[in-house]
């Protein structure tokens, strides 16, 4: 079973971590949670030059993205896991697919849209596999497999997920952590509800 140091994140999803700080809580609400963080958040994260994040580099995943952003619910949300990395894995989704990364965003039926998941995931993170259940026209679960065992991994997912169905062009219906490996299950599994556009 993997452990907490065997998972890598892009860059591009610690500097949204950064930017969405910034932009919500100004830099005195950055500099305050950057004095919060451990030595080593705070050494990849380095309040002096936060450009030296490179995107395409890897990164810890806990070390750098998920107890930063357990920090931050702290600090921000009153300790409110589920609020503050939803609303981060919103920002993260706007953030990560501007750009180049818009590409890959599907703007067909969210059923095929799904399948692109397993590519999705790989692009931010290292290793772990995504598997789709429950396929509909207007439903699906994602099971995260061999990720790691957070609520904050979770959440942020969660948030990140119903992002790219609005950017993608559907209406989110329901996003829900139905199951966390966090709580001791094999996997954690998010279920997507969605309603297509309608078209003239």
């Amino acid at each position: 079973m993997a452990t907490d140091n065997n998972w890598e994140s892009k860059g591009t999803d610690l500097q949204s971590l950064n930017d969405w700080i910034v932009d919500t809580f100004g830099e005195e609400g950055f500099q305050r949670w950057y004095q919060t963080l451990s030595p080593r958040a705070q050494e990849i994260h380095e309040i002096g030059g936060r450009a030296r994040i490179f995107p395409s580099a890897w990164y810890p995943t806990v070390e750098g993205l998920l107890e930063p952003l357990e920090v931050a619910c702290d600090q921000f949300f009153d300790g409110d896991v589920k609020r503050g990395c939803w609303a981060q894995g919103i920002a993260a989704a706007e953030y990560s697919f501007t750009g180049v990364y818009r590409k890959v965003l599907w703007y067909g039926p969210a059923k095929l849209m799904i399948t692109q998941a397993p590519k999705i995931l790989s692009m931010f993170l290292r290793p772990g596999t995504i598997k789709t259940s429950d396929v509909t026209q207007t439903s699906a679960v994602l099971e995260f497999h061999d990720t790691p065992s957070r609520l904050s991994f979770d959440y942020q997912n969660g948030g990140f997920a119903e992002q790219l169905l609005r950017m993608s062009g559907k209406t989110p219906a329901g996003v829900e952590v139905v199951q966390s490996a966090a709580e001791g299950n094999d996997y954690s599994s998010i279920l997507l509800k969605w309603v297509e556009p309608t078209i003239w």
